[in-house]
């Protein structure tokens, strides 16, 4: 009877002790410092996939908090708003082989660590490359549509998402309403806008250049907004400070 009490005890014991480690939660450590990530800053561009959240830290480790839930998350991956595009900028690895990115949003609202996959050289998990222009459908120059177009924008231009004509690449532009609106029509930018992060306007008021013309020299699509933009280039190098990028339909065809 002793020996079977005795048993019995030792039994309760180490099914308690099993118990209890079960239920102590693990966190996943650091293998190393998180290292800057040095490719081309567009390859960086990146989109949330919605599958995982942003963290304050790698999100297995102790004391990560919810930045952004996945909720949050599927809504900004489907955003057609630039501002919601991300940067990657850092990388680490935990004891576990998982991947995590630091992310920031464009417009800054956003910034942590979402978990990438198991690969710290290829985009996966909760975050994947993203192209943040495309290149506009093509235009079929020999349409009677395309000069119909091309006849419509003689004074303005308008909101088209296909690629330009042969008349309108070939036209001369002025800014058809000039000022300080930070629209995209307005003003010129280094990028279209909210393409590339912290890129910005090139001139903050195009008034003084009410008089200048301009060719156009390249265009795209933003991929969220999906609206066309052109870069354009001062007819007279006098006025060259405003070259940059601009929504094609904030334009005017110049007589």
């Amino acid at each position: 009877k002793s020996l079977y009490l005795g048993l019995a005890a030792v039994s309760f014991a180490a099914v308690a002790g099993t118990s209890v480690n079960a239920s102590a939660k693990t966190y996943a450590k650091l293998s190393a410092p998180s290292t800057v990530l040095t490719t081309a800053a567009n390859t960086r561009n990146v989109n949330l996939t919605g599958t995982n959240a942003i963290y304050s830290k790698p999100g297995t480790v102790k004391g990560a908090k919810v930045v952004a839930t996945t909720t949050t998350a599927k809504r900004l991956a489907a955003s057609k708003n630039g501002s919601d595009n991300f940067r990657a900028y850092r990388v680490v690895t935990t004891n576990r082989g998982s991947v995590y990115y630091k992310v920031v949003s464009f417009d800054g609202q956003y910034r942590g660590w979402v978990y990438g996959g198991k690969s710290a050289t290829a985009f996966g998990g909760g975050v994947e490359s993203y192209s943040t222009t495309t290149d506009p459908a093509a235009t079929t120059d020999t349409t009677s549509s395309a000069s119909s177009a091309s006849s419509a924008t003689s004074t303005s231009t308008s909101n088209q998402t296909n690629g330009l004509t042969a008349d309108q690449k070939a036209a001369t532009y002025k800014i058809a309403s000039v000022g300080t609106s930070n629209d995209g029509t307005e003003v010129t930018y280094t990028y279209p806008a909210w393409t590339q992060y912290k890129k910005g306007r090139v001139i903050t008021d195009s008034t003084p250049y009410k008089d200048a013309t301009f060719k156009v020299t390249d265009q795209t699509t933003r991929t969220r907004e999906g609206d066309l933009w052109v870069k354009i280039e001062a007819t007279d190098a006098a006025n060259s400070k405003a070259n940059g990028w601009i929504l094609y339909s904030g334009l005017k065809q110049a007589t």
